[in-house]
């Protein structure tokens, strides 16, 4: 302490890990129904074989209706945090106190020992320009679809899924003033910032589930091995085809493609909450003690669940209102509406490239709206925990506090 000045300093620094390896489902879920122990008539009519047969008795039997087993990849997930602070605790004179202060704060984003987190840059060339032609669709052809200049890229990164925003400075004021003998008066303002530890992050290749495919003949009756058509599948096997491992880093760009992954852009603003007050304190005849309190706060950059972006363009919509006569799908039949104009099938461009059996991609044909979505390489993408949300908070705080002998105090509020 020096001259008034009480000053402080200090800094921190943190490695902070996670290591993941829950599986939800390591060993399979599965569902039985009636359909393989219906009777005495396999053949009756449906009215009647629905309210036949037993779930409980194809249990016994192993025969499952479904079932799908989930695959996962453990990670270790880490952040650094660093933060240095200075903090000036100033008596001007014997009725003013400020208390000045600044903190710098600087947090990775989240990363994973092996790489294994995934990013998305909307502005980004897609990996499949040059690759994929234009829709042989006159329609998709004739609007401004983004094919000769696909955007957004899925990418795995090396270090933080995040850019690091080294813009962390958070001011700290604040004051007390004694108006008199019996008022004083008190302020304040300070930043502070979310940690990035409490947001969500992307790993698209960790995950994979790999799903029972069963088969019946047209009586719902069991199917022997050694035919054309798919035989029934048993608990005892219920994967004859082998278990799919989830891919990891492997597919590069193109995991999940065609599909609808949960995205997070690298780009992310560091979200802060603005925090400010001023109070109001005097002291009335026999130990009364009256406060009034402003507190407020604005939460800036929040982060929000999720934000749908393969959403069709107004302008799309519109067109569709006015030309939906013209629209022609991949036989030649018109469109009869503006439901129909975006629901009908035309030849995909995508087709051969994107080969994911569970892309809407791996078909010869697609519906006319996945062409003119804005990223029409994926089904229904979401960005993850977008920065676009804000809060407000203002309030006026009352309190009455009468004191008594030997440290007795009531206090309303």
């Amino acid at each position: 302490m020096r001259h008034g000045h009480t000053i402080k300093s200090g800094v921190e620094y943190r490695l902070m890990r996670n290591f993941s390896s829950y599986n939800t489902n390591p060993t399979g879920s599965y569902t039985f129904d009636r359909t393989f122990t219906r009777g005495p008539v396999p053949t009756s009519s449906a009215a009647v074989g629905t309210e036949t047969g037993s779930s409980l008795g194809s249990l016994f039997l192993g025969l499952p209706a479904s079932g799908t087993i989930h695959s996962f990849i453990p990670v270790t997930l880490y952040h650094h945090y660093g933060a240095g602070f200075f903090q000036d605790d100033w008596k001007i004179r014997r009725r003013l106190t400020l208390n000045l202060g600044l903190r710098w704060e600087v947090e990775t984003g989240t990363a994973e020992t092996h790489g294994q987190m995934t990013r998305f840059e909307l502005a980004a060339k897609s990996h499949l320009n040059g690759v994929v032609g234009m829709p042989a669709d006159a329609t998709v052809r004739a609007l401004p679809a983004n094919f000769t200049d696909l955007r957004g890229l899925l990418s795995f990164a090396d270090g933080p899924e995040t850019n690091t925003d080294f813009h962390g400075f958070a001011p700290r004021a604040a004051f007390a003033y004694r108006l008199n003998e019996k008022t004083v008066i008190r302020g304040g303002y300070g930043i502070s910032f979310v940690p990035g530890s409490m947001v969500s992050s992307s790993a698209s290749g960790l995950n994979f589930d790999t799903v029972l495919l069963q088969s019946s003949d047209a009586s719902g009756q069991v199917i022997q091995a050694g035919g054309t058509a798919a035989p029934t599948v048993f608990l005892t096997n219920p994967y004859p085809n082998g278990l799919t491992r989830a891919p990891g880093r492997r597919l590069g760009p193109n995991t999940l493609i065609g599909q609808g992954p949960y995205l997070v852009d690298p780009n992310r603003p560091l979200a802060y909450l603005q925090q400010y007050n001023l109070t109001i304190q005097h002291m009335l005849p026999k130990k009364f003690v009256v406060q009034l309190t402003y507190v407020g706060s604005h939460g800036v950059h929040l982060q929000i669940p999720w934000v749908y972006i393969n959403q069709l363009p107004p302008a799309m919509l519109d067109y569709a209102r006015q030309n939906y006569a013209t629209a022609r799908d991949v036989n030649g039949a018109a469109a009869a509406n503006p439901s129909q104009f975006f629901s009908q099938q035309v030849s995909n461009p995508f087709y051969g490239t994107v080969t994911d059996p569970n892309s809407v991609l791996a078909s010869r044909t697609v519906r006319r709206a996945q062409l003119l979505k804005p990223f029409p390489h994926y089904d229904n993408p979401y960005l993850l925990e977008p920065r676009k949300g804000a809060s407000k908070y203002n309030a006026l705080q009352t309190s009455i506090r009468k004191s008594y002998s030997r440290g007795l105090s009531i206090l309303t509020s």
